[in-house]
């Protein structure tokens, strides 16, 4: 899930994701990937490399610069909204 977009160029988006419902966010490249909106899902093909501006180890990498831009499937932001809503409405806790 994208949190927080802080960079556009011509070349794609940086932003901060979490994976898979991690409560920690990381950084991220998306190559030629613009329009990022916080809150939506992406499915993504990705590795993980060196951030030259970051100096980071663990910077995630969406797609590349020779392939493109990476990304599958967008489920937006409003949806996940909707969704994280209807789940909250069956969500019981025992005590």
């Amino acid at each position: 899930m994208v949190d927080q977009v802080y960079q556009v160029s011509a070349n794609g988006t940086k932003a901060f994701v979490r994976l898979d419902g991690t409560p920690w966010a990381r950084d991220s490249w998306f190559w030629h990937w613009h329009g990022l909106i916080p809150g939506s899902v992406y499915a993504v093909y990705s590795s993980q490399g060196w951030g030259p501006h970051t100096q980071r180890h663990d910077v995630l990498y969406i797609g590349s610069d020779d392939s493109g831009h990476g990304v599958m499937e967008v489920i937006d932001a409003r949806t996940c909204a909707a969704a994280h809503r209807h789940l909250g409405r069956f969500t019981t806790t025992s005590r």
